[in-house]
C-alpha cells in the first residue's frame, strides 16, 4: 500500500511537470534575431514613374507584425521620414511624390526582431527613361 501511494505521487508529480512544460510552450516565441527579412519589391535601385507602389517582402515565421520604414533620400542622410508604420501583412501600398527614397522592414514579435537590408528607389515622372 505504501509503495502504491509513492507510485501515485510520482505519477502525479510527473503529470504536473509535463503540464507545466506544455503550458510554457504556448508562451515561448520564435527567436527572430537569426532571420533576415527578404525585400521583394520595389527592387533595389529601381527607377519608376509610378507614384503608387506596393511594398512586398517575404514573411518571417514567428513574426507577429512588421514595421516598414521609408525615408528620403537615405537612412544615412535623412531629410524626411516618409513612413514608419506597423502592419500584420507582408505588403504595404502607399503613394509617394517624385524623389529618391530608401526603405527597410523589421519583423517583430514581443521578444525579438529580424531586419532587412535597405533598398533604394527613385520616382521620376519627368525622365524620358
Amino acid at each position: 500500500m505504501k509503495n502504491k501511494f509513492k507510485l501515485q505521487k510520482v505519477f502525479l508529480m510527473a503529470s504536473i511537470v509535463i503540464a507545466m512544460i506544455e503550458g510554457c510552450e504556448d508562451f515561448l516565441e520564435t527567436d527572430l534575431t537569426e532571420d533576415k527579412v527578404i525585400l521583394m519589391s520595389p527592387s533595389d535601385g529601381i527607377e519608376t514613374k509610378n507614384l503608387t507602389l506596393t511594398f512586398w517582402w517575404d514573411k518571417i515565421e514567428g513574426a507577429n507584425h512588421y514595421n516598414i520604414q521609408i525615408v528620403s533620400p537615405t537612412f544615412l542622410n535623412i531629410e524626411k521620414l516618409v513612413l514608419d508604420s506597423l502592419t500584420l501583412n507582408n505588403t504595404y501600398e502607399t503613394s509617394l511624390i517624385p524623389g529618391d527614397y530608401e526603405w527597410r522592414v523589421l519583423a517583430k514579435n514581443s521578444s525579438s526582431i529580424a531586419y532587412s537590408d535597405t533598398f533604394s528607389f527613385k520616382i521620376d515622372t519627368v525622365s524620358s527613361k
